[in-house]
C-alpha cells in the first residue's frame, strides 16, 4: 500500500486487516511506502500473536547515512517488538535534498550495509536482506560483508 494519496492510511490498514482475516502472516512494509504505521497496527489488533507474522521493512535510499537512526524509526511506527527483515531498499543512496550519489562516494551500498550487519546485535531485527540488487551489485557487496543477505528482493 503506498500511502502518497490523502485518506490511504485508513485504506491500507483495512486492506491489511482483510488480509490477515484471510490469513495472510507475511507483511511487506517500507518506509519509503509510508505504510508502516497502517501496518502495524493492523496487526496489533488483528488478536493473533506476533510470533505469527513475518514482517519485512526497509531502509529508503535517504537514510543511508543514519541506519540505526532509521531503522529504530520504523520499529517505533510500526510498535512492535522486533522486524524479522530489514532490507536496504535500494543499493544507492541520496542526498537531503533527493541527489543519488554515485556508486563511489560515501556512504556506499557496502558502507552501509556494514552498519546494517550491526544491526542484528541489537536483537531487534532478526534477518537482514537487499532489495533491487543485481548480479554485480551484490557479487561486489559479498565480496566484503560479513553476513551474507538472506534475500535479494
Amino acid at each position: 500500500c503506498w500511502m502518497g494519496n490523502p485518506g490511504a492510511a485508513e485504506a491500507c490498514e483495512k486492506m491489511v486487516k482483510t488480509a490477515i482475516g484471510l490469513g495472510y502472516r507475511h507483511l511487506d512494509t517500507a518506509a519509503g511506502y509510508r505504510n508502516e504505521e497502517s501496518v502495524g497496527k493492523a496487526i496489533r489488533e488483528s488478536g493473533a500473536p506476533r510470533s505469527e507474522f513475518f514482517v519485512t521493512t526497509k531502509l529508503w535510499n535517504g537514510d543511508h547515512g543514519r541506519v540505526a537512526g532509521a531503522f529504530e524509526e520504523s520499529l517505533a511506527r510500526l510498535g512492535l517488538e522486533y522486524i524479522d527483515l530489514y532490507l536496504m531498499h535500494w543499493p544507492q543512496a541520496q542526498t537531503a535534498d533527493g541527489r543519488t550519489l554515485q556508486p563511489d562516494e560515501s556512504p556506499t551500498y557496502v558502507e552501509t550495509w556494514k552498519v546494517m550487519e550491526e544491526l542484528l546485535e541489537t536483537g531487534k531485527v532478526k534477518s537482514l536482506g537487499v532489495s533491487n540488487f543485481s548480479v554485480k551489485t551484490l557479487e561486489v557487496l559479498l565480496d566484503q560483508a560479513t553476513i551474507v543477505p538472506a534475500v535479494n528482493q
